[in-house]
């Protein structure tokens, strides 16, 4: 097969898994949310949060899926827009919490995307990392090829597609890969976060609570705020207290819109 397509939705957030083609070393993963109305966010709209995952990334995400109580970050770079990808196993429960998304897969759901990911890995590993042959020949049937052409039509199709008004992955056209991953001391110093304690320990000025973190990038209206050992969230400035002294330990936001995006943050599905 060529080709692997599914879906896991829950009750607030969906995941949708795309392995792309066999010859390409990467796969897609779109995240959705379901509206105040009760529909869903459209990928054919745009709507949702799509990231692309090399065959590094997949690796790690195995490991995080086969070992209890890890733990596994890194942030993705495309343009001015910052992606934080974060994936935990706690007690086999398993949460990605991706820039304002989040969700939880479950046994068996936690088995199937395991299983998924391993095969998809192993295909491409046989399909996209071979060299390239100028022998190459076409046998006129539809069989996926092992060996990739230098002039392959996917990837221009890939690259048309920032002309088109609904790109497949928009997120991810012309990505610059630029990333950073942690090491593995730093996971190791990460400690599992109770959201009530975390919330009762933050310190206090009237309305507002100072919020541990660091700005990834600012806008006319909101900033992209990254939470420490946590996810990154996009605070309107009308919710963050611009006449406090500026504080190196992070952002005063309004309490209302922190407990707000309390179940973004904790990843509760």
């Amino acid at each position: 097969m060529d080709k692997h397509n599914y879906s896991f939705f829950g009750q607030k957030t969906g995941m949708l898994l795309d392995s792309a083609e066999i010859n390409q070393p990467c796969l897609y993963l779109r995240f959705l949310k379901k509206k105040q109305d009760g529909s869903w966010e459209k990928p054919s709209q745009g709507e949702g949060k799509n990231i692309k995952l090399n065959l590094l990334e997949m690796i790690s995400i195995l490991r995080i899926f086969r070992t209890q109580n890890t733990k596994w970050s890194t942030v993705h770079k495309f343009g001015e827009d910052t992606t934080s990808i974060t994936v935990e196993n706690k007690n086999n429960i398993i949460a990605f919490m991706i820039s304002g998304y989040a969700k939880q897969l479950k046994y068996p759901e936690s088995v199937l995307f395991t299983d998924l990911l391993d095969h998809i890995y192993h295909e491409k590993i046989a399909n996209a990392t071979g060299n390239n042959s100028k022998n190459s020949k076409s046998n006129g049937s539809n069989k996926v090829k092992t060996i990739q052409n230098n002039n392959n039509p996917r990837k221009s199709k890939i690259q048309d597609l920032s002309d088109s008004p609904i790109p497949e992955y928009p997120e991810e056209l012309n990505e610059k890969n630029e990333k950073t991953q942690e090491t593995h001391e730093t996971q190791q110093k990460r400690i599992d976060i109770d959201p009530e304690q975390w919330y009762n320990s933050l310190k206090t000025n009237d309305d507002f609570k100072l919020i541990p973190g660091a700005v990834n990038e600012e806008r006319a209206k909101a900033v992209n705020f990254h939470i420490t050992d946590l996810i990154s969230i996009w605070v309107p400035n009308s919710c963050i207290n611009k006449s406090q002294e500026e504080s190196k330990d992070g952002l005063w936001i309004k309490d209302w819109f922190l407990k707000k995006k309390m179940v973004d943050i904790f990843a509760e599905n």
